[in-house]
């Protein structure tokens, strides 16, 4: 059986994916912090969404980390997402 910090590892990735809306994959990066998951485990599993779904995905779901964990999220210099 999965823990619920697994489970919403997932979730930010699969919402991640779908171009989610950046704050739906937010209130689930709250949810894992609260479960015990770290920063960087959070990153790691959006990290899973490059390859498959592109760079957009990834940048909303670093997008959502960012607002919640405090860190910055670096300006690009194409397109915004």
């Amino acid at each position: 059986m999965l823990d619920r910090k697994t489970k919403e590892l997932l979730q930010i990735v699969v919402e991640a994916a779908l171009r989610a809306d950046v704050d739906q994959i937010r209130a689930h990066v709250r949810v894992a912090l609260r479960e015990g998951a770290t920063p960087r485990e959070i990153l790691e599993a959006l990290e899973a969404v490059i390859m498959p779904m592109g760079g957009l995905a990834f940048r909303r779901g670093v997008q959502a980390w960012a607002a919640e964990t405090g860190f910055a999220v670096p300006e690009s210099s194409g397109s915004s997402a």
